[in-house]
């Protein structure tokens, strides 16, 4: 069994954090690096719960959480979906597995989301979020389906779509605020 190592686990933050492909290479080899990424992404709603208490209260402190893994999930088998069933390539390997993981890492910069709850800066700061985590999401998606960066963009930019809808109808059922909308 593999222990726990906090100093690895930022490390591999501050890689993905940088876009360095070889955190991302490293993050798929490693299969025991699953709990890790469930601990980014935690963080990462965390920090985006935090970022919407002004409006949301509580309640979005405890939906964020849910619905950061939930979209965390949601976006990984729409992605995996999309790279099997609608762009398979040759050479091209589909691991669930590497997929969560890398993708799951890719949530480092949803950390800034933190800072919603401040006006104007929240929403900026948010919005430079969100573009760094999809380009972190890509480079992932780049990694781990060993394609090049024009598919993982296609890849990712579709799997945006039922990741989106999914988000859309939770926030809406919870009555909580999207990241970075205060």
């Amino acid at each position: 069994m593999q222990t726990f190592n906090s100093q690895l686990l930022v490390d591999r933050m501050v890689g993905v954090a940088r876009l360095d492909s070889q955190t991302f290479e490293e993050i798929e080899r490693d299969r025991g690096a699953n709990i890790e990424s469930l601990i980014v992404v935690a963080l990462a709603s965390i920090a985006a719960g935090i970022g919407t208490l002004n409006s949301d209260g509580g309640t979005g402190l405890i939906a964020g959480l849910i619905g950061g893994v939930l979209g965390w999930v949601i976006y990984s088998i729409a992605a995996y979906f999309v790279a099997d069933r609608l762009f398979p390539s040759e050479g091209m390997q589909v691991d669930p597995g590497e997929l969560l993981r890398t993708l799951g890492y890719a949530n480092t910069p949803r950390l800034l989301f933190v800072v919603g709850f401040i006006p104007f800066l929240g929403g900026v700061v948010s919005f430079v979020a969100f573009l760094w985590w999809l380009a972190a999401s890509i480079l992932a998606l780049r990694q781990s389906l060993e394609m090049t960066t024009g598919r993982a963009t296609i890849v990712g930019l579709i799997a945006l779509i039922p990741f989106a809808l999914v988000m859309a109808i939770f926030y809406w059922v919870f009555g909580i605020s999207p990241p970075g909308r205060n």
